[in-house]
């Protein structure tokens, strides 16, 4: 079968007249390097052309750049198509060109062959016989389009059109851990100040009161339009207690037994209440409902113990025991029964994005929020959530990284719970640093940042006793998180 060859100056002619086709973007190809260079917005981008590059991801990677402000989408769009698809029959005329439409008809015409006549040697001869329409430029040599890879390059465009839930093609799973405590590294800082557990406490330094100590577990799919997340957590709630023992006191031969405090048990261990509270949660968010607005719903189930079962207790004492000597060590009372409480909530929003320059990225959300809980009105509040990212683009970042070395999030969160009385308000700041990425999409980001939390269960264990001594009672946080971009 002859094969039909486009003429290389029609490449050239319209490569040359892509400053017309898109004023905020220029494309240049290398020849040598089969590297397509996009100019837009003072940032440059490089796609590559090879014989193991996935097109269709790669054409929708190229789109997403070029008509991110492009001012006529719809011509911009057409320009791009023909200029990549006129290089792909040109050059790489038995690589899967990405086009929907193409899959489409291919896996029609594929089928409607049988096997025994797909490997006949004279196959491509007898196509009259079936009076099919083929696709145009299109050479099904089984060898260079086996019918496996076909059928998954469909599959991945019938994901990026319907997709989970309707949330489009995955494009990013992340997996993050946090720890946080009221102690700055987690109680790192005490032998950081040379102090002991019975010195004065400087002020940075956390007490164990209120909000002291939490960890979670989170799992994230990110799809073109939503994400999918689920995530384990554990929080801990701890407040100074003391129990009454009846103590006997003689004097001169005569006994009585007077009620006496204590705060310590017989092994100098300090009381304490604590209360655990354990959770999963699940959360849908779908994106673009109108323009930048995204809506979001989920739900939690949550167990509230003061035994020593709670994850939270457990590691908080497991950390204690670690340097006695130096470290406080408690004694935890039994103060409550254990209780489940599940919650449903809901969130509406709108998230902007805007490069200001090549090396810095600014991204930001307002989102009011409402929660419905089985605890009743004192866990049921409406609230708003407002938060700002940058990261620094280029800046510092060796050509062959895909993203920014230093990423920094703010955020503030305000509820109004519905028994009137209870408020709550979360403000902190976190700084991520990308230790290591590589060009398959895998990244390792280190993270640090704290938080101030005023809340229900935060102000009934400790947070009288925290306003009284004007403590800024800042929460620590240190975690990791593992990326991998698709």
């Amino acid at each position: 079968m002859e094969r039909y060859q486009i003429p290389l100056i029609l490449f050239v002619l319209l490569a040359l007249t892509s400053s017309l086709a898109n004023a905020s973007c220029e494309i240049s190809f290398n020849e040598s390097s089969k590297i397509y260079t996009f100019e837009c917005e003072k940032r440059l981008h490089h796609f590559q052309i090879s014989s193991g590059t996935n097109l269709t991801r790669t054409y929708e990677k190229m789109k997403e750049v070029y008509l991110k402000n492009s001012k006529n989408k719809e011509a911009d769009e057409k320009y791009l198509k023909e200029l990549f698809f006129t290089h792909l029959e040109s050059e790489f005329r038995f690589e899967y060109p990405g086009d929907e439409e193409l899959i489409e008809n291919l896996i029609s015409d594929l089928g409607k062959i049988n096997d025994e006549f797909l490997t006949g040697p004279d196959c491509l001869e007898d196509f009259e016989k079936y009076d099919l329409e083929m696709t145009p430029f299109v050479d099904l040599n089984l060898k260079d389009i086996p019918k496996e890879t076909l059928v998954r390059e469909f599959s991945d465009a019938k994901m990026r059109e319907d997709g989970f839930f309707n949330l489009g093609k995955l494009q990013e799973v992340s997996i993050n851990l946090r720890t946080d405590n009221d102690n700055f590294l987690h109680g790192g800082g005490i032998i950081l100040a040379n102090r002991d557990k019975n010195s004065p406490k400087v002020w940075w330094e956390g007490d164990d009161r209120g909000y002291t100590f939490g960890e979670s577990l989170e799992l994230k799919f990110n799809f073109e339009e939503g994400s999918v997340k689920g995530r384990q957590y554990t929080e801990g709630y701890s407040s100074l207690a003391s129990v009454i023992k009846d103590v006997e006191v003689c004097n001169k031969g005569k006994c009585k037994t007077v009620p006496t405090i204590f705060k310590r048990d017989e092994e100098n261990k300090r009381y304490q209440t604590f209360m655990t509270i354990d959770g999963l949660e699940i959360e849908l968010r779908k994106n673009h409902i109108n323009g930048d607005v995204y809506v979001k719903m989920g739900g939690s189930i949550e167990r509230l113990t003061d035994t020593n079962k709670g994850l939270a207790q457990v590691l908080q004492t497991a950390w204690h025991k670690v340097n006695e000597e130096r470290i406080i060590q408690y004694h935890n009372l039994d103060h409550m029964e254990d209780r489940y409480r599940m919650q449903v909530n809901s969130g509406l929003g709108i998230a902007k994005e805007k490069n200001i320059q090549n090396w810095l990225s600014v991204r930001g959300a307002i989102e009011g929020n409402t929660q419905v809980s089985t605890d009743g009105l004192k866990n049921s509040y409406v609230g708003i959530r407002a938060e700002v990212g940058i990261d620094s683009g280029t800046f510092l970042r060796p050509h062959e990284k895909q993203v920014p070395v230093l990423e920094a999030k703010m955020y503030m969160d305000a509820k109004k719970y519905g028994d009137g009385e209870s408020a709550y308000v979360q403000a902190g700041v976190t700084l991520y640093g990308n230790v290591y990425s590589d060009r398959d999409g895998n990244i390792v980001s280190l993270f640090a940042g704290a938080e101030k939390w005023d809340t229900p269960s935060s102000r009934l264990y400790g947070g009288a006793e925290i306003l009284e001594r004007h403590r800024a009672d800042l929460n620590h946080i240190v975690g990791v998180q593992f990326r991998r971009k698709f």
